[in-house]
């Protein structure tokens, strides 16, 4: 999910621990708001999906390649995993009313776990690449592909498992920071704490 800024604004606010439930209301709509985006977003991703499957699917039986068959495969696999986090996005329906304390930060605490949910999907996302780099560089290896074209989509299909890896593992201690964090708040304000 593409809330680094919302939770960076939650962390200072929660942070301070002189709240302003009004601010966190506020940025709780902003996150709202994302949420929708990444709604958008994966309806994109599984329209753009479908079509190069069926594009791969074509050149695989036109060209007989097996690379391509790999990349339909790879398409099908990432617009299957964009249909799971389109379905997810929709089932996470947020709270209507918030103006009850316990519910905006009940809110904020359901857009925390979101923000983990897609940070999950992102790594699902790397491991495929980084699985399909290596079957690829396995069919150059058995000569049944074009070496350069076949080393050249592995070696990108890699960076970008070891960029993904690399985002997943920067952004998923901030964000169970800030799960964690949320749950103080709501236990502090419940008097749990």
């Amino acid at each position: 999910m593409s809330s680094d800024d919302f939770l960076d604004d939650l962390k200072g606010a929660w942070q301070s621990r002189e709240t302003d439930l009004g601010d966190i209301a506020a940025r709780v709509a902003d996150g709202e708001r994302q949420i929708r985006k990444e709604k958008a977003g994966r309806l994109g991703s599984i329209v753009v999906c479908s079509g190069a499957c069926l594009f791969f699917v074509y050149l695989n039986w036109v060209k007989g390649d097996p690379a391509f068959h790999l990349a339909a495969v790879a398409f099908l696999v990432a617009g299957l995993l964009a249909i799971g986090d389109f379905v997810f996005l929709r089932r996470s329906k947020g709270s209507e009313l918030l103006e009850a304390p316990e519910d905006v930060l009940a809110e904020a605490e359901r857009q925390a776990m979101i923000a983990l949910r897609l940070l999950e999907a992102k790594l699902a996302y790397a491991v495929l690449l980084l699985v399909c780099a290596i079957i690829l560089a396995v069919f150059v290896l058995a000569k049944m592909t074009s070496t350069w074209n076949g080393l050249f989509i592995s070696v990108i299909w890699a960076a970008g498992a070891v960029g993904g890896f690399l985002y997943y593992r920067r952004k998923k201690n901030t964000a169970d920071g800030e799960l964690r964090e949320v749950r103080s708040l709501r236990a502090d304000f419940r008097g749990e704490g």
